[in-house]
């Protein structure tokens, strides 16, 4: 009995340990991954190329006018059949 006993705060010392070393190792590594994070987050917006940064974006891109003409473009054919006969030529 007093053997299980022993082996089990052995165990659990051994797991506060490890779980004490992981953190350790995260929190080493805590700055970096944030800034990749960020980092990453910011590469995403310029991927998509529709976000400028931010004094540019009050400006209307020319890519948002060319997609705003060809959805307008769209709803108009779609909805109306004369409209539409002129689209397909």
């Amino acid at each position: 009995m007093s053997y299980h006993v022993t082996a089990i705060v052995v165990l659990i010392n051994m797991l506060i340990a490890m779980m004490t070393k992981s953190f350790q190792v995260i929190e080493d590594h805590a700055d970096r991954e944030w800034k990749f994070a960020r980092s990453k987050l910011w590469m995403g917006y310029f991927d998509e190329g529709s976000t400028l940064p931010p004094p540019f974006n009050l400006i209307i891109s020319p890519k948002a006018i060319c997609y705003f003409l060809m959805g307008t473009k769209r709803v108009l054919c779609h909805l109306c059949p004369h409209i539409a006969n002129i689209c397909r030529k």
